[in-house]
């Protein structure tokens, strides 16, 4: 009708076939919601097909429609659609009908020790809007109850418990929430009370050994001690620190983790430009190029720096130390540095399993471990020589997952069945923690080199 209209007016048009429009807007492999007839509800999943089917409407005239095939996001299994739309329309349309006030006032009652500062939506990619809550997390402690209640879905129940629509149901992004709390985890600027106390010990020392088990907070503690004595008082010299460690991984690594601290704290970057780093075989010392600070990413480039015989360093920070003072170790320039103050950082497990001889200083330990839950802390505790030492001060955490097998006295056949049993545990994590990247999250530890080249052999035949 419209279009004898048009042409009776004179009016120039052009066809558009709503096929490719629609096709062009949803196409195969995005993202989107969609109306099921079966189960009658709103499901995600992603578009397989799209195709025209004939319908009968109700006066008995035929009509041609676009149906759409997609596999839902939950179930993987594939269901038919008459009715799609984008992920924010239907963001949309829950902050509309719900509300952010109630929303938000759910998430307090679902998380009574966060605070919960505002309710949104954002594009987590460019065919996926989902609901963003921006907390304020402040304790370590708080950051573990609220990983917990995310990974074992606790926090996702309640939230449904609450809202109690059959209309909404909201899915917490288990590998959103992992990328968050890694920065999260580095960017917590309140120390505990134990750190606290022993960060005091180490600052009225100029000669300091710190000892504490993995998880306790020996680097957290390191980082806050160099962002100290980067800071240099109204009338003193600009400082030098140098950090050494047997690897430019860890280098890295603690750079990181320093310049994410100093921008938490809402310093200048421009204090990395004091920092001086040496690595294995600890013959050439490096710095950072500066800026580090690139379109809001942090960056940064060592560069080799020469050394100078008049070389004086503020504070010297030796990380893995029990790997430095090992008898034998070439430990290259370090011993002919001029440094006010050295902290030395050791691991109580890896320095009780060598043989190492340490110059002597004040001894300082850590004994709360606040990264690990209570289950690995007291695990580890049968492999360890000072166990005693480890203070679990964590969650108690998911329970601690054994296979028990009988081992044969045929070396490939035991192989054999350690691999079997490594896939297993590795299929129960993935099983466990769906949709949580284990890249950078799952460690496998073995007895030594040897077993691992073994195990290695199994895997790849």
């Amino acid at each position: 009708m419209e279009m004898a209209k048009a042409k009776e007016m004179g009016w120039n048009y052009e066809e558009v076939d709503v096929f490719d429009v629609l096709e062009e807007q949803f196409p195969k492999g995005q993202l989107v919601d969609a109306w099921c007839e079966a189960t009658k509800s709103w499901r995600r999943g992603t578009v397989e097909k799209q195709d025209l089917v004939d319908t009968e409407q109700e006066d008995g005239s035929d009509d041609t429609v676009v149906r759409w095939t997609l596999r839902c996001q939950l179930t993987r299994q594939t269901f038919d659609a008459f009715c799609v739309c984008s992920t924010a329309a239907t963001m949309k349309a829950m902050l509309d009908h719900v509300g952010d006030v109630k929303l938000r006032g759910i998430l307090m009652e679902c998380l009574p020790h966060v605070d919960v500062l505002d309710i949104g939506t954002h594009r987590l990619r460019p065919d996926l809007v989902a609901l963003r809550a921006r907390l304020q997390i402040k304790s370590i402690g708080t950051l573990h109850k609220l990983r917990n209640g995310v990974l074992n879905d606790d926090l996702e129940r309640s939230i449904n418990a609450h809202l109690a629509d059959p209309r909404w149901e909201v899915e917490v992004s288990k590998s959103h929430f992992m990328e968050m709390y890694d920065t999260s985890l580095r960017a917590l600027d309140k120390l505990t009370c134990h750190q606290r106390e022993r960060l005091s010990t180490i600052k009225g020392s100029d000669m300091v050994h710190l000892f504490a088990p993995a998880g306790a907070g020996k680097t957290f503690v390191a980082v806050e001690r160099v962002i100290d004595a980067l800071n240099p008082g109204a009338d003193e010299p600009a400082p030098r620190v140098l950090y050494v460690a047997a690897t430019v991984e860890l280098i890295y690594y603690f750079v990181q983790w320093l310049a994410v601290r100093i921008v938490s704290q809402k310093k200048d970057l421009e204090l990395l430009s004091a920092l001086v780093m040496l690595f294995k075989p600890y013959k050439k010392l490096l710095r950072l190029r500066m800026p580090v600070l690139q379109d809001g990413d942090i960056e940064f480039e060592a560069v080799i720096t020469n050394h100078d015989e008049n070389d004086r360093f503020d504070l010297l920070v030796i990380d893995e130390s029990h790997n430095m003072y090992q008898d034998g170790v070439d430990r290259g320039i370090i011993d002919d540095l001029h440094c006010s103050k050295r902290l030395l950082l050791s691991d109580n497990a890896q320095s009780s399993a060598v043989t190492a001889t340490f110059p002597e200083m004040e001894e300082v330990q850590l004994t709360e471990v606040v990264r690990s839950t209570k289950q690995i802390v007291l695990g580890a505790a049968s492999f360890q020589v000072n166990a005693e030492a480890a203070v679990p001060a964590g969650t108690d955490g998911p329970p601690v997952k054994s296979y028990i097998f009988q081992a044969s006295k045929d070396e490939d056949e035991r192989m054999q069945h350690y691999a079997r049993r490594v896939m297993d545990a590795i299929l129960h994590v993935d099983n466990v923690y769906s949709g949580v990247s284990l890249h950078k999250r799952l460690a496998l530890f073995v007895p030594d080199g040897q077993f691992l080249t073994k195990l290695k052999r199994t895997f790849n035949p």
